[in-house]
């Protein structure tokens, strides 16, 4: 997928979380207990804000976030994260995708951030929709690039989760609704390896991408089957950041 593709994204994704938000601001949260609706859109602003800072910024130092403090209550929340999001779209949309732009990976670039803010608005939408008594619906392509993104940068690069103990066992992914498969195994080091392959895993997870990613995300997934060990199948969603 393209930069352009993923901004086209985040834009529908976005407005719709928060039209989703405006009519239920009190929903809990399933996946996020601490969070309602509002909590939940106040966060997504705080990402925006912070993005927003190193794109503009261009370097590879880390930046501040841009844009005023996040209301202290529940009142102007939504307004403050729309204007949070369209100051990030409107970098973003400046910007070269190849500028630098600090992160906590090896791709520093601004094209990272086109590509994180999409799956990060896309997962959150779904907790949104759940909350709001929906059945969840995620662009399924979108998903499936969503699961590499998270096996590429979530699996193996997280800020609350940096020492993690990857399970021993193997788990393989298969999409149903398109072309996907992920092999997640462990390396001599116990880091983890990803591979695109047909293959047995010590457990296996099949459905939809939307379905596949909301398991790997340590959401569940609504439309998924499970073989082998369920408990290593679940190990692995629990290394969701």
């Amino acid at each position: 997928m393209t930069e352009i593709d993923f901004l086209a994204h985040v834009q529908r994704d976005a407005m719709a979380l928060l039209d989703l938000a405006g009519a239920h601001p009190d929903a809990p949260i399933a996946a996020c207990p601490d969070w309602d609706m509002t909590g939940l859109v106040k966060h997504l602003g705080g990402v925006y804000a912070f993005m927003d800072g190193q794109v503009v910024a261009q370097s590879t130092e880390p930046s501040p976030g841009r844009g005023d403090a996040p209301p202290e209550g529940r009142d102007g929340v939504i307004e403050w994260t729309t204007a949070r999001f369209k100051a990030l779209m409107t970098s973003m949309v400046d910007a070269d995708p190849a500028a630098p732009a600090w992160n906590w990976t090896p791709n520093q670039t601004v094209g990272f951030f086109h590509r994180r803010v999409a799956h990060e608005t896309a997962v959150h939408l779904w907790d949104a929709q759940l909350a709001a008594g929906k059945t969840p619906v995620l662009d399924s392509d979108l998903s499936a690039d969503g699961i590499d993104e998270y096996l590429e940068v979530g699996l193996k690069f997280s800020a609350s989760k940096p020492n993690r103990d990857y399970p021993a066992a193997s788990l393989h992914l298969h999409r149903t609704d398109g072309e996907g498969e992920w092999m997640i195994t462990t390396d001599d080091s116990g880091k983890p390896v990803v591979t695109h392959e047909h293959g047995k895993g010590d457990a296996a997870v099949r459905g939809p991408a939307p379905d596949l990613l909301a398991f790997i995300w340590n959401r569940g997934g609504h439309d998924v089957e499970i073989f082998g060990s369920d408990d290593v199948a679940h190990a692995w969603a629990n290394m969701a950041p």
